[in-house]
């Protein structure tokens, strides 16, 4: 729970919902460590007609006033289209039955809304974190059409990529989020703004089953279905049965309990030519730079907020320039047992929350 005091830390929500960036919205809606400011969809799991009405349903389910932001519906190259409709479902929810939001629910258009909301946030003396656990494209165009952008994020906390033996899980060295947009993970990783990346080699250690839920699934109501639903559905390939590896829920955990995860100071290089290595992240490893500094580094100065605009440039040449040193931290680690505890108290408190509604 939040420091008696603490003041709760505003976050933007970029999702492509998506069985697990539903959970993650769940997790989002009770969590008191944050003030969620609003959501933005882009098309990923699924198209981003249905990732946005997925995303106005479980804000009207779970009571969040905040405003939801209608983004990118392909990668900013273009390269045909890509889903996740064989995991997620073509409803992105696996079957579940979520009811409709309301006509009056309407989304803005993405890039304005995060403009204002960085600046909202701003003029109250803070900075934003995003949460980007779908593919980068509407963090991109941001940075690229806003320059003033990179000096109000506090931190990009990205769910994509992979390391070590976990590269991917599209193609042997490509994870989905990335690849689907490797021309955006290149511009966000080598925007100077502080970015945690959380990829495959941790989040599929982070799964989760029905077993682990007793007391959600025993006050049943609407989020214990759709969580199993859901988790039923999931056709992800977690080594043990019955699991299901919750990607971005890790992702948000990495700002609402840190001390779960192990990160380490890396330069990441984004591949994007076409070929066998389009979309990996290529990671090294930093010695000597402060790991739990990197994150708070002070915001980009004036060639970092041009390291964006580089970067686009970049990626015709093959590969992204890498991160800067500092500026960039990678998941290592996940402590399992307690990220499940964790998720089944707050899984219990969005049933809870949904039902008094």
């Amino acid at each position: 729970m939040t420091a008696v005091g603490a003041v709760a830390r505003p976050v933007i929500l970029d999702t492509d919902p998506g069985i697990d960036d539903a959970v993650a919205l769940m997790l989002a809606a009770v969590s008191p460590e944050i003030e969620l400011l609003g959501i933005t969809t882009v098309a990923g799991n699924v198209g981003v007609e249905v990732t946005t009405r997925n995303a106005l349903a479980l804000c009207q389910l779970l009571d969040l006033q905040c405003p939801v932001g209608k983004g990118a519906w392909r990668s900013l190259a273009a390269h045909g289209s890509r889903d996740a409709a064989h995991i997620h479902g073509a409803d992105g929810l696996g079957g579940w039955r979520i009811a409709d939001p309301p006509a009056t629910a309407q989304p803005e258009a993405a890039l304005g809304l995060l403009s204002r909301l960085l600046r909202s946030a701003a003029a109250a003396g803070q900075r934003a974190t995003i949460v980007a656990v779908g593919p980068l494209t509407n963090i991109a165009q941001l940075l690229v059409a806003d320059a003033a952008a990179s000096d109000l994020i506090a931190e990009i906390v990205v769910m994509g990529g992979g390391d070590g033996e976990r590269l991917g899980n599209v193609t042997p060295r490509a994870e989905f989020n990335i690849y689907t947009d490797p021309e955006a993970a290149a511009i966000v990783f080598n925007s100077g703004v502080p970015v945690t990346m959380v990829g495959l080699n941790v989040t599929e250690l982070a799964t989760l089953g029905a077993a682990h839920l007793p007391q959600l699934l025993a006050h049943g109501g609407p989020v214990a279905e759709g969580v199993q639903v859901m988790l039923g559905a999931y056709k992800d390939t977690p080594e043990e049965a019955g699991l299901t590896a919750q990607h971005d829920s890790l992702a948000l955990t990495a700002v609402l309990r840190p001390e779960l995860l192990t990160l380490r100071p890396a330069q990441v290089r984004v591949h994007v030519m076409p070929g066998e290595r389009r979309g990996e992240t290529e990671v090294s490893y930093v010695a000597g730079v402060d790991a739990a500094g990197a994150a708070g580094a002070a915001s980009a100065d004036a060639a970092d907020t041009a390291a964006a605009a580089a970067a686009g440039a970049g990626a015709a040449a093959g590969v992204g320039a890498a991160g800067q040193p500092g500026r960039v931290r990678v998941a290592t680690a996940v402590d399992v047992p307690r990220f499940r505890e964790f998720m089944a108290e707050r899984l219990f408190a969005a049933a809870q929350r949904a039902a008094r509604m």
